[in-house]
């Protein structure tokens, strides 16, 4: 998520180079664009959860832009079933949710099902 588009171009072909198919996108940040008033934006390491929403899905759109094929796990501040939906409008071929199920409980898996599979 952190990565200028130049290395993440690097990471691409390495990628491609030993044939992996698939990368988790996205699970934490150490920059704090867009999320400086996040109570725990002062904090050093890497800042995961809800602050992730909408960055999460502009890096899985960067990704699905620079390669069609790359299976995308999208993570990272996936809260709500929109925000699971969000992900996989922008690419993700799958979604890990960590937060949100900490959250919202065991049933918020039954609830992106039962949402996301409705609309398929």
């Amino acid at each position: 998520m952190d990565l200028p588009d130049d290395e993440l171009s690097g990471v691409l072909a390495l990628i491609k180079r030993y044939d992996l198919q698939g990368i988790i996108t996205s699970n934490t940040t150490v920059e704090r664009n867009g999320v400086s008033n996040h109570k725990q934006a002062a904090q050093r390491g890497g800042l995961s959860g809800k602050p992730l929403t909408p960055r999460s899905r502009q890096q899985i759109q960067r990704l699905r832009n620079l390669d069609n094929q790359l299976a995308l796990v999208g993570v990272g501040g996936i809260m709500s079933v929109n925000d699971a939906q969000q992900r996989l409008a922008a690419g993700a071929n799958l979604i890990q949710i960590y937060s949100g199920l900490i959250y919202n409980g065991p049933g918020f898996i039954r609830s992106i099902l039962k949402k996301t599979l409705s609309s398929i």
